[in-house]
């Protein structure tokens, strides 16, 4: 059967249905392309790897702006914490920050509090390992770039005046979000993004908590 690619729907008041475009209703892998003047991919959907590329034919994260200038944006669900420092609380999907890139902005906003009795600490590490599970602690070739280490910190609460803070508080008031603008030049290797205990939590294995990330750098593949 013929799938559903494009459709224009009226308005239809009696049944309260609003009017709408969709592209790709029948949810199959099919890209969606937008060129402009000189730009082959000037908007790019990514359909099988979910993805969006603004002047990007190869979108390397959920949402990538660019050739050089990339913002990578994703949401985490918080569903282990480990009495371990760095252990992993969450990988941010397969996202892979390439080899001499430069991070100018990372930022983590709860979306719904850690569910865990005590304080749940956490941070923001690079690692060249990909897939490392959850409660295994990355003992190498890491680097942070949002956490204790980074003057650039802020903690800003309902658009409240920013304090100095040392990790990421997962259990922080919904909306809260931790900046650091702090510029990291990344070496020869490219990393994978981790969300990762700090200062030895003392839950382990919690459940529930959601964080949405941001990270911005320059870099080419």
């Amino acid at each position: 059967a013929a799938a559903n690619l494009f459709s224009i729907g009226g308005e239809d008041v009696a049944n309260s249905t609003p009017c709408e475009v969709v592209v790709n209703d029948a949810s199959i892998d099919c890209d969606f392309r937008v060129e402009s003047n000189d730009v082959t991919h000037m908007l790019f959907v990514d359909a099988g790897n979910n993805r969006i590329g603004f002047s990007n034919s190869a979108p390397p994260a959920n949402l990538s702006i660019g050739s050089g200038f990339h913002t990578i944006v994703s949401d985490a669900t918080v569903t282990n914490s480990d009495a371990t420092d760095d252990a992993v609380i969450a990988q941010l999907s397969t996202t892979k920050i390439p080899a001499n890139a430069i991070v100018t902005k990372v930022a983590v906003t709860i979306k719904t509090q850690s569910s865990t009795s005590n304080a749940h600490n956490a941070t923001i590490l690079l690692s060249s390992a990909n897939g490392v599970a959850a409660d295994t602690a990355i003992t190498a070739d890491k680097i942070e770039i949002l956490g204790a280490g980074h003057s650039g910190d802020s903690e800003e609460a309902f658009n409240s005046s920013s304090d100095g803070f040392a990790d990421i508080n997962l259990k922080a008031a919904v909306g809260t979000t931790f900046i650091d603008e702090n510029i990291v030049k990344m070496g020869s290797t490219a990393r994978y993004a981790y969300i990762c205990n700090a200062n030895g939590n003392s839950d382990t294995n919690a459940s529930g908590g959601t964080v949405s990330v941001l990270i911005e750098y320059y870099g080419f593949e």
